[in-house]
């Protein structure tokens, strides 16, 4: 979107932050946990052996952890661009899961590698929003499906992070998208079947299945 260098921002917040991310984080922090529940329950279907789940942003694994005690056949893969998380989320131990450093817009991943991809609450630190949906797309089966769940603000709120919050702060936020800006961004890069509903006052959740 611009030179801005959003990534190291972003990898700078969540390194300084990982150790007490999930005890006695900020407001704003503990607000990302709101969406497992909605997450958890979309997922049902995929509880088989051998499917294949990745996380992408997956931070300290907390979903990943709800995920593997739900649902103990998925095979779970998590991805962050900060270590400091990576180094809390492999502490949990969960069997059948692995933990890769990375890009959400450059996933080192083979094409059609997942049955279920997942993205909670870390999209909009994503500079090039088109390129992660993209990658998201190529990483999934045909037929396979994606689940974002992320901050919902009402529009004057959202102006404010947008243009004049999150250009100030400078911790890797970019962009809060609408419900229909995450449908547009979807349908363009191969996904059919996309819904959003908003899951409580402050977040979306979005789901699609790759075109086959």
């Amino acid at each position: 979107m611009t030179s801005r260098d959003y990534k190291s921002e972003t990898m700078r917040e969540f390194n300084r932050s990982a150790e007490n991310y999930d005890s006695h984080s900020p407001v704003y922090y503990s607000l990302t946990r709101l969406c497992d529940d909605a997450v958890i329950s979309q997922i049902t279907s995929f509880n088989r052996p051998n499917a294949q789940l990745l996380d992408v942003g997956c931070g300290t694994g907390a979903l990943l952890e709800k995920i593997r005690n739900r649902f103990p056949n998925i095979i779970l893969n998590g991805i962050d661009i900060a270590t400091n998380m990576l180094d809390i989320a492999r502490k949990r131990n969960l069997s059948h899961t692995t933990f890769t450093e990375g890009d959400a817009e450059q996933l080192p991943y083979e094409d059609s590698a997942f049955d279920l991809v997942l993205c909670c609450s870390s999209f909009h630190h994503y500079p090039n929003p088109d390129q992660a949906i993209s990658e998201f797309r190529r990483v999934t089966r045909p037929g396979g499906k994606v689940i974002i769940c992320d901050m919902e603000l009402p529009d004057i709120a959202r102006l404010f992070a947008n243009h004049i919050l999150f250009p100030y702060q400078h911790k890797g936020d970019v962009h809060v998208y609408t419900q229909q800006e995450i449908k547009m961004l979807l349908r363009k890069h191969g996904w059919t079947q996309c819904h959003t509903e908003r899951i409580s006052p402050f977040q979306w959740l979005a789901e699609a299945t790759a075109r086959k």
